[in-house]
């Protein structure tokens, strides 16, 4: 949390010391979205959601989904995908994280987006989840026949 709070504060005293070049108008010569943004400012400007690890493996599953979607669209950098996202888990979920990011060796100080979302599903989507769904699916009915059936 002091890491978004610097990162603030660092982009705000670019944007104040740092004006647009403008026109004989006062107006931007600059197209919007061609300024040096601080991504992580422009990330916590956004509406996202959050997380706190209740809920049902579905909503870990939206969330999730939510999370890649944003990112993507975004154009966060791989190696800034990590820490994007966990800025956004909270309570039990953010606790959760820093245990696991603790644990890890000095070598893995940078865990990777495919680490981050494997111990997330493993945490908040079980395969023990997806299993007892499946197999719900499997036992519905239409009529006289089976889902793969029909």
């Amino acid at each position: 949390m002091q890491e978004l709070h610097t990162l603030r504060q660092q982009a705000q005293a670019h944007a104040t010391t740092t004006p647009a070049p403008t026109n004989a108008q006062g107006m931007m010569n600059e197209p919007f979205g061609s300024r040096q943004v601080n991504p992580l400012l422009t990330w916590s400007m956004v509406h996202s959601d959050t997380f706190n690890g209740t809920g049902t493996p579905i909503v870990a599953a939206d969330w999730l989904r939510i999370m890649e979607r944003r990112l993507e669209v975004m154009q966060v950098q791989p190696a800034q995908k990590v820490m994007f996202a966990t800025i956004q888990l909270k309570g039990n979920a953010g606790i959760w994280w820093e245990n696991v990011r603790s644990s890890l060796p000095p070598e893995q100080a940078t865990p990777t987006w495919e680490f981050f979302e494997t111990r997330f599903i493993e945490k908040y989507y079980p395969t023990s989840y997806v299993e007892r769904m499946e197999n719900a699916l499997s036992k519905l009915r239409q009529g006289n026949k089976t889902i793969q059936d029909y």
